[in-house]
């Protein structure tokens, strides 16, 4: 097979993409091997527009929609409370968001280059973390008290990116490729719950459940779903009595937490506490309403949150630097730049999916449940996003602009997939 200078930068593209996914929770050691990656692509891709001499309609669009809210918050700079920490991080933003929408025009270019490169990328990550996960339980990898988190720092970033892959094969099984078989396909579904209950991450588990909840929405068929259910939930219980109970025990008592029962329990971890979650979610929101068209700067909330730990530390002689941000991306965008900011985020995800859900009568059974995925991911997304704040994350960009790109291919215009599949 010639490999042709298209072929070679769409390799490059999509090897460039399974780097940051693995690199973008890492923390401060990946830090430039994630940008490094994120520079050649946008370097790629501006040598494309200088050699077409334009950028396509729907592109630009793309760029502006998902970039509206950071074009307001530069606007409102000067009300931010610490400006440096607003732009610096509103530039790292801005960053992740253009890396993503570029991935999503390559590997999205068509139905069949996106399912693949999907699928690849799905693997390696999967067989990754799973090194990770037996290296940790044999004790070559110390994650210093913090529960599995897998290649990332934070436990939550490997629980979320697993659901988005969760999604991908549940919903596109009859289109995998190289996981066409069902062992191979039982497989990689087993080893995705595992990843994601090992990270002991009660969104972990609540994202599972939701997802075979709405897969269970989507059958036809009594006797189908009465036995997909039994399968799904029975395998829950399995799953329940051979795992560590920690993570039943971590839901029970964050929600207990959360709704105001069990209040003179002391929270756990920082981020694991429900109680604690509960007063940054309310003390947040009234921070915002007080600042409610210009907000206080993006990841400033850290600035004016301060729950209980915060004082515990103090108290035993440590020095945090700063508070928590709100824990809860509705909450934080209003923080970050008030109810303008938060209307120029949420339109363009809440578009989408009316678009999605509106275009419903393709008879085509790969573009169908595309989507279906799609629609499903973003909803995932929206769920998550009380729980934890995800305007950086890289996952859940991409999904949002590759169903843009999707939509654009088609719906909105007439198939481009004679074009496309030169890189084919």
């Amino acid at each position: 097979m010639k490999l042709t200078g298209k072929k070679l930068t769409l390799y490059s593209i999509i090897f460039c993409f399974i780097i940051a996914l693995l690199t973008f929770g890492g923390g401060d050691k990946y830090f430039y091997l994630f940008w490094g990656v994120t520079i050649f692509i946008s370097f790629v891709y501006l040598l494309s527009i200088m050699n077409q001499g334009k950028i396509k309609r729907n592109y630009a669009e793309l760029f502006l929609m998902l970039t509206m809210w950071m074009i307001y918050e530069l606007v409102v700079t000067p009300w931010a409370t610490n400006p440096d920490e607003h732009l610096k991080i509103l530039l790292l933003t801005f960053l992740y968001t253009i890396f993503s929408i570029i991935c999503a025009i390559y590997i999205g270019g068509t139905n069949n280059r996106f399912i693949k490169s999907i699928e690849v990328a799905i693997m390696v990550w999967i067989i990754i973390n799973l090194i990770a996960l037996l290296l940790n339980f044999i004790g070559i990898i110390n994650y210093q008290g913090r529960s599995f988190s897998g290649v990332y720092f934070n436990r939550n970033t490997l629980a979320t990116t697993g659901l988005l892959f969760l999604v991908f094969i549940i919903f596109l099984k009859a289109e995998l490729i190289f996981l066409k078989a069902d062992f191979c396909f039982g497989i990689i579904l087993l080893s995705l719950i595992i990843l994601i209950l090992s990270t002991l991450s009660s969104k972990g588990l609540i994202g599972i459940i939701f997802i075979s909840v709405v897969y269970l929405a989507f059958l036809k068929g009594l006797k189908r779903l009465i036995r997909v259910s039994i399968t799904i939930f029975g395998s829950f219980l399995i799953l329940f009595l051979i795992l560590d109970l920690d993570i039943t025990s971590r839901v029970k008592e964050n929600i207990s937490g959360f709704i105001g029962i069990n209040q003179a329990s002391e929270p756990g971890f920082v981020s694991a506490s429900g109680k604690e979650r509960n007063f940054l979610m309310n003390e947040g929101f009234a921070v915002a309403m007080k600042n409610p068209l210009t907000g206080i700067g993006v990841n400033n909330s850290k600035y004016h949150l301060f729950p209980e730990s915060y004082y515990r530390r103090l108290a035993k002689g440590q020095n945090p630097e700063s508070g928590m941000v709100s824990h809860n991306n509705y909450v934080e965008m209003l923080l970050n730049g008030g109810i303008p900011a938060f209307i120029l985020y949420y339109f363009p995800i809440i578009y989408i999916i009316m678009l999605l859900f509106i275009k419903n009568r393709s008879t085509e059974l790969t573009t169908n449940n595309l989507r279906k995925y799609f629609m499903v991911s973003i909803f995932v997304k929206l769920v998550m996003d009380v729980g934890m704040v995800n305007y950086m994350n890289f996952p859940y960009i991409f999904i949002i602009a590759s169903s843009y790109i999707f939509y654009y291919n088609h719906f909105k215009i007439k198939p481009i997939a004679k074009e496309l599949d030169k890189y084919n």
